[in-house]
């Protein structure tokens, strides 16, 4: 619900309890190291030959491990991608958790040698199996390949041409004199001709697309591929035993994984280093952290040589960012983050762009059937991921629309197209049917954009009072409220849903409009008091264009309304007969499957197209950066607090 409060910790020690440092600040996962500024008569320093030494073994590990789980993969046997593993684990089983260090880097040596050796046995297989298609279409000659030799007078060639061409062939050689040719169905062409005759010859050839065969094999095709077949099964075989033999390492697969995030923590250590400035004897280090993280940065310090101190952030420092939310609206911060991280001194939009996101997107939507399998799709993918990441964030997302879908289906009265005249078990419709009544729709979405723009201004004064600048939010924060309320006034009356608000509306557009192109006069300074003024006034036409993109909502709400009453009315019409009944089913089932998929897709890229430019540009800022403590990178371990 809000932005965590920050502070800044600044560090000297010894270099000799360097690393024992690093590693507690690793394991309280409280701590993102900062930058430290350059100062007199200190160094960064970097273990550049040890820093690559990590980084060759990470990516021989890399390779090792991805071979294995391709093994596994062809196999159809599961593997861990994400190991859980507590803090204190890792830092125990650093070494590989099972088997050691030694070990494992023994283990990676057998491994890269079976893995290049199964490669030059694919290689080869690829290589004889294309072989063999290329001999193929040889099969149909008798002889021996050296058997089509030139001799002294007599050119004697084997080769194909283009299937097409075999008529015109036939014709050409059957007229030319001291030729002698055999042509078969494929294409191949034996044919021999003498001296006299190589030049005509040769340009008839060029002619009808020759290629010459370039086997010269002491064999024919026939011959020479179950010789092939012979290599190619001895080959799979070895191929099999040795898949066999790196079938033991596959066992140890999860502390190869363990000890190449081990790598990378080894590797953020020496990295750490380009933010540590260092003398011959001591370091400084600095970094953020949580207000409320500080007691347990104490304690890990206390037991350490070194002096410190926690420090207020300054208007200066940009600090990273930790946002306190609700489960139900975390899963929205990938939304918000996709744009931009909030700034450390802005307000968290997440809660009011979770309300309006979910909002719009069920509206859209508007259909108890594709609601209820939003949330039971949504769900079950949410609660078997182990890991929180953006895809766990998206489903997250996907099942709390899929709520909202229910509501306006059961406001609309729609359960997979079907209303209530249809099927008397579904609801009967609150709000008007789209396709008949656009202008109360078209009133109720140009709504949906007044009242969200309307708390766009809304949050725009609230962040000038915190900035202290108390006229501005009043002028050209809440006076656009009276904007609004008077546009919402008009909307609502146009829509049919009040009466006789229309001149209300009127008086507070004019009148709003009026005290804010007033106020930038007394308000700003010189130049600015015209370019102000008169850029309020010309804003209102930009305003108006944000709230036109909200009818955006109704054509996606009513193209996928109208894709459902297609969908059933062609599957209705087999539902008369029991033979063509599977039919029916089909239709309603890829129909809905289909227009559920790309209605989730509108209606996810359209609606955050909404929240970004129409919302955000309003009040929002952005270009934060999210907290991400020292240690946090791992490709295959989850660590839990």
């Amino acid at each position: 619900m809000a932005i965590v409060e920050m502070q800044k910790l600044k560090l000297l020690g010894f270099n000799i309890q360097k690393d024992k440092i690093l590693d507690d600040l690793f394991r309280s996962q409280e701590i993102q190291l900062k930058q430290v500024n350059e100062i007199d008569n200190t160094f960064l320093d970097i273990d550049q030959e040890c820093l690559s030494n990590y980084e060759n073994l990470k990516s021989r590990l890399k390779s090792c491990i991805d071979f294995l789980e391709k093994l596994l993969d062809e196999k159809n046997v599961k593997f861990e991608q994400v190991l859980d593993l507590d803090l204190k684990d890792f830092a125990e089983k650093k070494r590989g958790g099972i088997i050691s260090k030694t070990q494992i880097l023994k283990d990676l040596e057998k491994v890269e040698k079976l893995r290049d050796f199964q490669n030059q046995i694919i290689s080869k297989i690829n290589y004889n199996k294309s072989l063999i298609i290329n001999l193929s279409k040889y099969k149909c000659v008798k002889e021996s390949f050296d058997e089509f030799k030139d001799t002294k007078n007599v050119f004697i060639l084997l080769g194909y041409i283009p299937v097409q061409n075999i008529s015109y062939a036939k014709k050409v050689f059957s007229e030319e004199q001291l030729v002698e040719f055999e042509l078969f169905d494929n294409g191949v062409l034996k044919i021999c001709f003498h001296l006299s005759n190589f030049e005509k010859i040769n340009n008839e050839l060029k002619d009808i697309g020759f290629v010459k065969c370039t086997f010269d094999y002491s064999c024919n095709a026939h011959n020479k591929i179950t010789e092939i077949n012979n290599q190619i099964k001895n080959l799979q075989e070895s191929l099999d035993k040795s898949k066999k033999d790196i079938q033991n390492y596959v066992n140890y697969l999860r502390d190869y994984k363990i000890f190449y995030d081990y790598l990378n923590l080894l590797i953020q250590k020496i990295n750490a280093n380009n933010m540590v400035r260092s003398t011959n004897k001591c370091f400084v280090l600095e970094g953020y952290l949580q207000v409320s993280s500080k007691e347990k940065i104490e304690n890990i310090l206390k037991n350490y040589n070194v002096e410190y101190e926690f420090v207020k952030v300054s208007k200066t420092d940009n600090p990273p960012i930790v946002l306190k939310n609700l489960k139900i609206i975390k899963p929205y911060e990938f939304i918000t983050n996709m744009y931009s991280p909030p700034n450390y001194r802005e307000i968290d939009p997440n809660i009011f762009l979770a309300l309006f996101f979910s909002i719009f997107f069920g509206f859209v939507m508007a259909d108890i059937g594709y609601g209820i399998l939003l949330v039971l799709f949504g769900s079950l993918l949410y609660f078997t991921q182990k890991k929180y990441n953006s895809f766990k964030s998206l489903v997250g997302i996907l099942s709390i629309c899929g709520i909202f879908t229910i509501v306006f289906g059961i406001l609309f009265g729609s359960f997979f197209g079907v209303s209530n005249q249809m099927w008397e078990v579904v609801p009967k419709a609150v709000l008007p049917n789209p396709a008949q009544d656009v202008i109360s729709m078209l009133g109720i979405c140009l709504s949906f954009g007044i009242i969200q723009i309307m708390f766009a201004f809304f949050l725009r004064a609230v962040l000038l009072i915190k900035e202290k600048q108390i006229l501005q939010s009043i002028f050209n924060g809440f006076m656009w409220e009276v904007f609004f309320v008077g546009l919402i006034f008009i909307s609502l009356d146009f829509a049919g849903i009040i009466y006789n608000f229309q001149k209300l509306g009127l008086i507070l557009l004019f009148f709003s409009i009026l005290v804010i192109a007033i106020s930038n006069l007394f308000i700003n300074k010189g130049l600015n008091r015209l370019t102000k003024s008169f850029g309020s006034i010309y804003s209102i036409i930009n305003i108006f264009s944000d709230i036109l993109s909200y009818a955006r909502l109704f054509g996606l709400m009513l193209s996928g309304a109208i894709i459902s009453t297609i969908v059933n009315d062609l599957a209705s019409s087999f539902f008369t007969s029991s033979t063509l009944f599977p039919i029916g089913i089909l239709i309603v089932v890829i129909g809905h499957s289909f227009n559920l998929a790309i209605g989730v897709l509108g209606a996810y890229i359209h609606v955050s197209r909404l929240q970004y430019i129409e919302f955000f540009s309003r009040f929002y800022t952005g270009e934060g950066e999210l907290f991400k403590p020292f240690g946090w990178s791992f490709d295959y371990v989850y660590l839990k607090k």
